[in-house]
């Protein structure tokens, strides 16, 4: 079978799960291999995804293409976390590091004992470090320090170094905590969504059963004087109309299909999309799903400003100066010249749109108290776990929703299936 050229695809996931065991292979002995052994096997995995992709060329089926998209999703998944795993790796190992030798030590570490992204990353931070740059610069301008609560851990550190030992639970541990936190519920959540992809397995079989099944069953049941089940008889409209592309009485059908398939593969793409490049997230109008996320940054900032610099027009304009998104930065501007105006601080911090009416009025005890370092850290812990129950909350209902509609189609078309074969045998 796999001599013909249409049956290559199914070298994809071959490829796939070899290209998974080096990885894994090479992750337990802690080095990549450099033998002959470790060439022949990735130029064997670069092979097969080649006649894969050939396979599609050179002779295309119903299931070969949806399969081989499927696989390529999967395989930017991979990639991506495995990705994200290194970078990761690299900046929280990058910020216990104050000593410029130990720096250049350890860019030279990461050089000699890893390859790809790392290896090339860590080339990049010492010819950085050879022209006289910043450590911590190099870090952000080498995308090491990608996510907005990376580079604003790094850009903390850089300016008031470690959170002091004696305070276990002060606001400066929320610089690293925070996207620790946040970024593995993320992951969590789109895990949630992800597992809802094993669903685009089925859309060939269906459409393998619409093409051929179905129309068998008709034909059986005519010979016999029988009627296929309503649902059957409904597919069935909708394959003709699907195939003929003519308006019939079956368009609602048609269209009813289409959405539903629409739906189906635009909130799978779309979890795939914002996952792969985060920083859409920034452009409107998506950037109101996560503006509790883009606050607590700012608070975050802003309570750790405030234990080096008690007076909090200085600690808004290092915000300011701190925060890695321009519009959140631009606000803390305007704080801080309010407050140079004489305004109190929860009038700047409302006047600049930092604070919901709710938000002021609870502040109200932290800043009488002389506490707002305490009121920040509160507000934003408060805020961030408000946001992931949110986002849980859609994720949970988006897969609860596809799963009924994608279990009525299947289950529906069981039952006709059954109780059409049913039918026949009585009539035998």
């Amino acid at each position: 079978m796999i001599a013909f050229p249409a049956n290559w695809f199914v070298l994809f996931p071959t490829a796939l799960c070899l290209l998974v065991a080096l990885r894994l292979a090479e992750g337990k002995a802690d080095r990549r291999g450099q033998g002959l052994g470790t060439l022949a096997v990735r130029a064997l995995i670069a092979m097969l995804f080649t006649f894969s992709v050939l396979a599609v060329g050179l002779r295309s089926s119903p299931l070969s293409i949806p399969w081989l998209l499927l696989m390529t999703v999967f395989a930017g998944i991979v990639w991506r976390k495995n990705r994200r795993l290194e970078q990761a790796a690299m900046l929280y190992t990058a910020l216990g590091v104050k000593e410029p030798s130990n720096q250049a030590w350890l860019a030279d570490s990461f050089y000699r004992e890893n390859r790809g992204w790392v290896r090339s990353r860590a080339a990049a931070l010492g010819r950085e470090l050879a022209r006289g740059q910043s450590w911590w610069t190099a870090l952000e301008r080498q995308g090491i320090a990608q996510g907005l609560y990376d580079k604003l851990a790094v850009r903390l550190t850089a300016r008031y170094g470690e959170p002091q030992a004696v305070q276990p639970e002060a606001i400066g541990d929320a610089e690293v905590l925070a996207p620790l936190q946040i970024e593995a519920e993320a992951e969590r959540l789109l895990g949630r969504l992800f597992f809802f992809s094993w669903a685009l397995l089925l859309f060939p079989i269906l459409g393998v059963f619409l093409a051929v099944v179905v129309p068998t069953l008709d034909q059986l049941s005519r010979e016999s004087g029988l009627q296929l089940p309503p649902l059957l008889r409904a597919s069935l409209a909708v394959r003709d109309s699907a195939t003929t592309f003519g308006w019939s009485n079956n368009l609602l059908s048609l269209i009813t299909l289409l959405l539903i398939t629409l739906g189906i593969l635009a909130a799978i793409g779309l979890g795939l999309a914002l996952w792969l490049y985060p920083r859409l997230l920034q452009r409107r109008p998506l950037r109101w799903l996560c503006r509790d996320y883009y606050r607590n940054l700012g608070f975050t900032a802003l309570a750790r400003a405030l234990e080096h610099e008690p007076d909090l027009l200085r600690a808004c304009q290092a915000t300011a100066e701190l925060v890695p998104l321009p519009h959140l930065s631009v606000r803390y501007t305007a704080a801080a010249q309010r407050l140079s105006q004489g305004a109190t601080p929860r009038e700047a911090l409302r006047k600049s749109g930092l604070l919901s009416r709710r938000e002021f009025q609870v502040m109200a005890l932290g800043f009488d108290n002389s506490n707002p370092a305490w009121s920040l850290k509160q507000l934003g812990t408060w805020k961030t776990a408000r946001m992931l129950s949110r986002y849980s909350l859609l994720v949970q209902l988006a897969v609860v929703v596809l799963t009924l509609l994608l279990g009525a189609i299947v289950g529906g078309l069981a039952i006709g299936t059954v109780q059409t074969l049913c039918n026949l045998i009585l009539a035998i």
